[in-house]
């Protein structure tokens, strides 16, 4: 355990837990009762679409038929139900708002079922209209050839084989994700195939360091380590000296990173900064044979982590640098560009298996509706679903303008897959660096001309933003950070760190001097560091975090953190911004964030580990968690001010409008006063209680599951984590 720093965590040793459960009265069954499919493609009145009773010639012919429905109940089913339709032989695959599933049956047993059993709304067929991303109309003007992601419900060779017959070629085959060129007008044929649960363009992806379109531009005059304030790096605004001298530095930790590689992709000839935390190598990009590292955004990213400066004094090096490092890379040089594989399951399952508990990703889909929870997302989800200790951070990308000229960025820019639910997504703040880097004005940053009409546009171009620099306050937002929610209403980003003007490893591959800026991102500030910004600087500084709070845990004796309990506990930790750098001058000034966190701008905050060492956190990790009906309730110190709750929530469907599966509550009682957390949407809830209550003695938390559907194949409930603290 670190020298200052306590959890208690009752889970394992303190606290009696109150274990109950509670019918669902009639009221609330009525109130929850199941009529409309909340679909991507609209909302469906069940009593609309249902497949109506037929004769018994024809129920006789498709007895045998196994086909794919939509199943919908009148109220929340609990595990005996779903292991009494198993055992009829109706498998529930995905879950569908509101109370509805897609399964795999034969019509003759859902018709038997809907004459038993009174709880049934009705089944229909799982349309094609369903299963086509709302993506594909609005790239019909492209050309006539598709790249395209169909993901499988099952069948897998019966639908490759369906593929092949309507002309289809199949790139890429894998038992979740089959890529084919198929020309547009095949779409329609593609949704029509029993087993196919969703068709999409296969995403571009692209690494999250922001460009000022203008190349590096960083004074040519190389820097000097006696210049150094402290704050280059981004981890002094984290507080990560606090955690240093509580003994946390990443020890016994293995971090993976999904990149463009890594230096000059040999042991022998890699930099000394990586050359003792460096565990492997993996290639994954199309057509390459090297780890090596010619952009040199994987190698700034690694150094952030596990960097450990030993071309600098010691000055320069990541917030984890006794963490050990494993590099996956996904460039590819014949495409120049990230090339991940569409079965993202196989790149983190090769992670986990080396020993990694802790993925780091600073990219992400370009070309893609902003907030949308598709099938990349669902993939992240499927992974820590089935990996519930396996944290995957994911940086919320670099898409924030003004677009109206408010002088405040616009909501709605995250996209995929940082919009994934349980995975920590990560939005930058700025770093304090006001002398070195790159020093550009914001008002002047990501400016364009237009070609034919010689006019520039910039993406912030008024108020209190546009004559702000990009490193000029550390209680500031970057102005490129993606902000949130989700379409569905979820909080995103998660939190932020920083990610303007960080100084990390430049890479050191002979290739990079061929390529536009030779690898030196936002400009070198030696031969061996360089500077550069974006969402892809905040999420390794996270990860860093990460590795940090993860050997603290097992310090403290707790075995197999859940992704979940990490993800609580930096979200209880982080220091809310608000209102940001301008200070609370209203919104039609430019005040840069509106409302207290959590917020679409920052999340729930900045990352501060000194929180994490300094405050006496209570955690719970119940890897029991609850079902339908049933709760948990702790008692916890007076004075608890701020009570989180996560859940690492079963994967949602693309085809739903919302991606929450199972919902659970979380009510705090304190003084005679009850108080609930707000959204009924998100799988992260919290509680703020108000100072002058939560001196009025000890509270009472209580973990409800309102509803799950999707729970654990064992017993049918949701695990959760829960942290408290004053």
């Amino acid at each position: 355990m670190a020298k200052g720093k306590v959890y208690n965590s009752y889970s394992f040793n303190m606290l009696t837990v109150a274990f109950g459960i509670a019918l669902l009265t009639c009221m609330s069954v009525a109130a929850r009762a199941g009529s409309v499919l909340k679909l991507r493609a609209g909302n469906f009145a069940m009593s609309e679409i249902a497949i109506q009773p037929f004769s018994n010639s024809f129920m006789a012919m498709q007895v045998q038929n196994v086909q794919h429905y939509i199943l919908q109940f009148k109220r929340p089913i609990d595990a005996k139900e779903k292991a009494s339709l198993k055992s009829r032989g109706i498998d529930l695959l995905r879950y569908i708002p509101d109370d509805a599933y897609i399964v795999r049956a034969t019509t003759a047993t859902l018709v038997n079922l809907q004459n038993a059993d009174a709880n049934i709304q009705g089944f229909a067929a799982y349309q094609p209209s369903f299963k086509i991303s709302p993506d594909l109309n609005s790239n019909a003007t492209h050309s006539p050839e598709a790249l395209l992601n169909v993901y499988l419900l099952d069948s897998h060779d019966k639908v490759a084989t369906a593929l092949k017959a309507i002309g289809a070629t199949i790139v890429e085959n894998t038992p979740r994700v089959v890529v084919v060129q198929v020309p547009r007008a095949k779409i329609s044929a593609i949704a029509k195939i029993d087993g196919v649960e969703w068709v999409s363009e296969k995403p571009q992806s692209k690494i999250f360091d922001f460009s000022t379109d203008r190349g590096p531009q960083v004074p040519s005059t190389l820097g000097s380590l006696s210049q150094l304030t402290g704050y280059e790096t981004g981890t002094r605004v984290m507080n990560f000296d606090a955690a240093w001298k509580a003994g946390l530095t990443g020890q016994g930790q293995l971090v993976a990173v999904g990149d463009t590689g890594l230096d000059t992709g040999s042991r022998s000839t890699l930099s000394a900064d990586f050359s003792n935390v460096f565990f492997g190598g993996l290639i994954y990009g199309i057509a390459s044979t090297t780890w090596a590292d010619p952009i040199g955004h994987g190698t700034h990213v690694s150094g952030s982590i596990v960097g450990q400066g030993a071309l600098s004094n010691g000055l320069i090096h990541g917030g984890a640098y006794e963490a050990q490092l494993l590099m996956q890379s996904l460039y590819s040089p014949k495409y120049q560009t990230l090339t991940p594989p569409s079965d993202m399951s196989s790149l983190f399952d090769d992670a986990y298996q080396q020993g990694a508990r802790i993925h780091s990703d600073s990219w992400g889909s370009v070309n893609v509706t902003p907030g949308i929870y598709d099938a990349q997302a669902e993939a992240f989800d499927i992974f820590i679903w089935q990996h519930p200790d396996f944290v995957i951070l994911v940086a919320a990308g670099n898409e924030g303008v003004d677009s109206q000229g408010t002088g405040r960025v616009d909501a709605d820019s995250v996209a995929t897959p940082a919009t994934a639910k349980d995975v920590i997504t990560v939005g930058a703040s700025k770093n304090y660096v006001l002398n070195e880097g790159l020093q550009l004005q914001v008002g002047h940053a990501g400016c364009k001309k237009n070609a034919k009409t010689g006019q520039v546009s910039c993406p912030w171009a008024v108020g209190p933003l546009a004559k702000s620099y990009l490193s000029d306050n550390p209680n500031g937002l970057a102005p490129f950070s993606s902000r949130g929610p989700t379409a569905d209403g979820r909080i995103k980003p998660d939190v932020v760190a920083p990610g303007t003007n960080i100084l990390s490893d430049c890479t050191h591959d002979p290739d990079a001097s061929k390529l536009p800026g030779g690898g030196k991102l936002w400009g070198p500030f030696n031969q061996d560091y360089c500077w550069s910004g974006g969402t892809s600087m905040s999420t390794p500084l996270t990860a860093g975090a990460v590795a940090l709070i993860r050997q603290d845990l097992l310090n403290s004796s707790i075995p197999s953190p859940s992704a979940a309990l990490i993800k609580a506990i930096l979200i209880q930790t982080a220091d809310d911004l608000y209102p940001g750098e301008f200070g609370a001058i209203g919104a039609a000034n430019g005040q840069e964030i509106l409302t207290h966190a959590p917020n679409g701008d920052e999340g729930y905050g900045r990352v501060d580990l000194a929180n994490v060492v300094n405050d006496n956190l209570n955690v719970q990790d119940e890897k029991d968690g609850v079902g339908t009906g049933e709760s948990r309730q702790y008692q916890g110190p007076a004075g608890t001010r701020k009570v989180t709750l996560v859940y690492t929530d079963y994967p949602g469907s693309p085809t739903a409008a919302s991606a929450l599966v199972n919902n659970l509550d979380l009510k705090v009682q304190v003084g005679g006063q009850t108080f609930s957390s707000p959204t009924g949407v998100d799988n992260v809830r919290q509680v703020v209680i108000p100072q002058t209550v939560a001196s009025q003695g000890a509270v009472t938390i209580v973990v409800t599951g309102t509803n799950v559907p999707m729970g654990n194949d064992s017993d049918g409930r949701q695990p959760f984590a829960l942290v408290y603290s004053n």
